[in-house]
């Protein structure tokens, strides 16, 4: 499953993500950063409230995973600056985290590990476990269970059909995360919808204009995703302290709410209406399902 995600989204001439601009409104999916400048705004009270309490004031590096469109690290920017930047800003893109520079890093990603592929595996009738593939035959695609060796002790109490989902390149990309965080020092907050136990089914959804389809069909044409575990995510992330909270609470943590206050004070009724929407899709449609997993870590 994971070789047939990677090659959907990824390949060089037709994956997905390399040929498709799929964010907004007129792509196939809106994340928080379009929905509102309320989220982004809040994420850059994170960013300076993390930079005020460890008395960070020499240079740092603000980085985040799959920026798309950039809306998210605009609107940080932008509130950021206001509160405490100068208005130049060095800008620079890397295609491998380990050319960042060695100063305190501040991590940012939003509905990135969503898109990393999976791994599936499926509880067969007599105990044993069997791994999820797609086949192809003859230009007709399914999905088939086939043996494993692949070692899945710790789910002993999944029922028969029940499926376990495992994203080894989450795993890399926290661990690669983990090494640059401990060696500058610094921090992350990772968004994503996901769950903390494993539902026991496929996560697995692919979207196009808004709408569900079914991920074998238009490959290339549409979005796939999966659940993020954030169980493991956080697992993974033990040194650097990881804690996983509901997106709801952090937004009202770091004050979306007196946020939304100050921008209404002097907003049109229709700017008024657009910022409470985005407000409650924010906190309510998605304040539970989508999760936060914070991470930080100081030199002694």
């Amino acid at each position: 499953m994971d070789r047939f995600m990677n090659l959907a989204l990824y390949h060089e001439e037709h994956g997905y993500y390399m040929t498709k601009m799929p964010f907004g409104r007129t792509g196939d999916f809106i994340t928080s950063a379009e929905i509102s400048q309320l989220f982004g705004e809040v994420v850059a009270l994170w960013v300076l409230s993390y930079l005020e309490s460890t008395g960070i004031s020499e240079k740092f590096s603000l980085l985040e995973l799959g920026p798309g469109r950039g809306t998210l690290m605009h609107d940080i920017l932008r509130r950021a600056t206001l509160e405490r930047f100068s208005a130049r800003k060095e800008i620079s893109w890397h295609c491998k985290l380990e050319e960042l520079p060695e100063r305190p890093t501040v991590v940012v990603a939003n509905e990135f590990f969503d898109a990393l592929p999976v791994r599936q595996f499926v509880r067969a009738s007599n105990g044993a476990w069997k791994e999820r593939c797609v086949c192809n035959d003859g230009g007709n695609l399914s999905v088939v269970a086939v043996d494993t060796e692949y070692n899945l002790d710790e789910y002993d109490d999944v029922p028969e059909g029940g499926i376990i989902e495992r994203c080894e390149a989450a795993s890399d990309v926290l661990a690669c995360l983990e090494k640059i965080i401990v060696r500058n020092g610094g921090a992350g907050a990772i968004f994503d919808y996901g769950y903390l136990q494993p539902p026991y089914h496929s996560t697995i959804q692919s979207v196009k204009n808004h709408h569900y389809c079914d991920f074998l069909d238009n490959i290339g044409e549409c979005d796939i995703t999966a659940h993020v575990d954030f169980s493991l995510l956080q697992k993974h992330a033990q040194r650097l302290n990881g804690k996983v909270m509901t997106q709801r609470e952090f937004l009202y943590q770091f004050g979306i709410r007196e946020r939304l206050a100050c921008l209404e004070r002097n907003a049109t009724e229709a700017q008024r209406l657009e910022l409470k929407s985005g407000f409650l899709r924010l906190t309510e449609n998605m304040g539970t399902m989508f999760k936060v997993l914070l991470l930080h870590y100081e030199h002694r």
